[in-house]
C-alpha cells in the first residue's frame, strides 16, 4: 500500500513569504495547508490531519507554542517554528514551551526543507517502530514530561541530558539509557541505579527525582552546576590542599554510601562532580552492588568498572573480596591523579595496566611530584595497597587521615 503523504501545516501572519517553501514542499510530495494568525492554526489543526506544523513568526511565539500544547502532545504534533532575531532567549523560551525546533531567520530555504524532512522521516519511522516518534537525543524533542535542551555528557550506561521538566518547569539532567541497551538486564541494572541514589539521601550525592522505563528508560536527577574532577585534571595536577580537601570530601560521602550497603565500584573523576563552591557531588551508580544481597546483576565471573582504576580483586570477582575497601583504592588513585596529574597505568596499555594492577606496587605520587608532603603520599600509598586488608578498613579511617593532614598537626594522617 502507498504511504499516505505527508500533510504540512504553514502558518504565518504573511502567507506569501512561506510560498517558495510551500512549492518546495508540494514538489516533494507532502500535502500544504495554511493558516494566518493563531486562531486560525488552532482551528485548522482541530479539523485536519497534520503530520508538522511549521509557524513562522507568530507574534507571540512561547504563548501560542503553550497554547497548542494544551491541544495536541508533541507525538501527535510536531512543532517548528521561525522567529526573528533580536530576542536572545527567544531560542530557550520556544523549546521549553514545546517545539520540537526553532530557526532564526533569515533561514536558508534548503536548511529548512532538510529540518523538515529530518521531523517528519522521525514520525514516520517512530510510527513503525513503536506507534510513536523515536527519541533521539535531539534539541526540543520530548521525552515523556521531559523536553530536551543539550546533551551534558555520555557514558557506559546511557547518555545524559540537560533538559526542562514541563510539568515541575525545572531544569533536570536527565540520564536515558541507550535504545541498543534496552536489555532485561540493562533495564534492571538501571532501574538498580534509581533506587539507589533514591535509597542514599545525602547533600553531596545527586539527588534523584523520576524513573520511568517507558518509553525509553530515563532517569531525571537534580541538575548540578559546576564540573566533573575529568575536566579540570586535563589542565593539570591539582594544589596539594585542594586534593586532600576533594579526596577528604568523597571519603566522607562513601561513609553514607557504604554504611547504606552500597559499594560504588566505578569511582573515578569523571563520576565526581565540583560545584562552583567547591563542594564535591557524587553521581553515577550504574554498577554498583548492594552488599547485603548478591544481586542476579553482578554474576561470578563478571567484571565491571573502569580499568584505569579498578582495584585488583575487581579483576578476580570469584574472590568475594569486592567491598568498601575496593572504593577506596579508586578514590586512592584518584588523590594520585589529582597531585601528579595523570596515572601511571594509563601509560601501560590495557595488557600492562591490568598486570601492574595485579602484581604492581601501590602508587607514590612523590616519586613523581617531589613536593608531595610525605604524609599525604602514606595516605596514597595506603589506600592503594593490592591486599585489601593492607588498605583503610573503612572510609572513615582514610576520612580521617585526611583531616589531619589538613589540620597540620606533627604526625598528621600517620597510616
Amino acid at each position: 500500500m502507498d504511504e499516505k503523504p505527508s500533510r504540512i501545516l504553514l502558518s504565518g501572519e504573511d502567507p506569501v513569504a512561506l510560498e517558495g517553501l510551500a512549492r518546495s514542499l508540494q514538489d516533494s510530495g507532502c500535502a500544504i495547508l495554511r493558516a494566518v494568525g493563531a486562531p486560525q492554526t488552532l482551528e485548522t489543526l482541530l479539523e485536519e490531519r497534520v503530520d508538522l506544523a511549521v509557524l513562522d513568526s507568530p507574534s507571540r511565539p512561547v504563548e501560542t507554542v503553550c497554547a497548542l500544547r494544551r491541544h495536541f502532545s508533541p507525538r501527535d504534533l510536531p512543532l517548528l517554528v521561525l522567529g526573528n532575531p533580536g530576542t536572545p532567549e527567544l531560542e530557550l523560551g520556544i523549546l521549553q514551551a514545546g517545539a520540537e525546533d526553532f530557526l532564526l531567520k533569515p533561514v536558508d530555504p534548503s536548511v529548512l526543507l532538510a529540518r523538515i524532512q529530518v521531523r517528519l522521516r522521525s514520525g514516520r519511522e517512530g510510527a513503525v517502530e513503536s506507534g510513536g516518534r523515536p527519541f533521539r537525543g535531539l534539541p526540543g524533542q520530548t521525552l515523556g514530561r521531559y523536553r530536551i535542551l543539550e546533551i551534558l555528557g555520555e557514558g557506559g550506561m546511557g547518555q545524559v541530558f540537560r533538559a526542562m521538566d514541563t510539568s515541575l518547569q525545572r531544569e533536570v539532567a536527565l540520564k536515558v539509557l541507550p535504545q541498543d541497551m534496552v536489555s532485561p538486564t540493562h533495564l534492571a541494572r538501571f532501574r538498580q541505579e534509581a533506587r539507589i541514589m533514591a535509597r542514599l539521601a545525602h547533600p553531596q550525592i545527586v539527588e534523584v527525582w523520576d524513573f520511568q522505563s517507558d518509553p525509553v528508560p530515563h532517569l531525571a536527577m537534580e541538575l548540578v552546576p559546576g564540573r566533573d574532577l575529568d575536566r579540570l585534571l586535563a589542565f593539570g595536577p591539582l594544589p596539594v590542599l585542594r586534593a586532600a580537601r576533594i579526596a577528604r570530601d568523597v571519603a566522607r560521602v562513601l561513609e553514607v554510601v557504604h554504611l547504606a550497603g552500597v559499594v560504588h565500584r566505578d569511582l573515578k573523576p569523571g563520576n565526581l562532580l565540583i560545584e562552583p563552591s567547591g563542594r564535591v557531588r557524587l553521581v553515577d551508580f550504574g554498577i554498583s552492588r548492594l552488599l547485603e544481597a548478591e544481586t542476579r546483576l553482578t554474576r561470578p565471573g563478571c567484571t565491571l568498572g573502569t580499568p584505569a582504576y579498578m582495584a585488583p580483586e575487581q579483576l578476580q570477582p570469584d574472590s568475594g573480596q569486592v567491598d568498601g575497601r575496593t572504593d577506596l583504592y579508586a578514590l586512592g588513585l584518584i588523590l594520585y591523579e589529582m597531585l601528579v596529574g595523570d596515572l601511571p597505568l594509563r601509560r601501560e596499555g590495557l595488557k600492562g595496566m591490568l598486570a601492574q594492577i595485579l602484581h604492581g606496587n601501590p602508587m607514590s605520587p612523590r616519586r613523581v611530584r617531589p613536593e608531595v608532603p610525605e604524609t599525604l603520599d602514606r595516605i596514597c600509598l595506603k589506600a592503594t595497597e593490592r591486599d585489601p586488608e593492607q588498605r583503610y578498613p573503612d572510609a572513615e579511617a582514610m576520612a580521617r587521615a585526611l583531616d589531619a593532614f589538613l589540620e597540620g598537626g606533627p604526625e598528621e594522617g600517620r597510616a
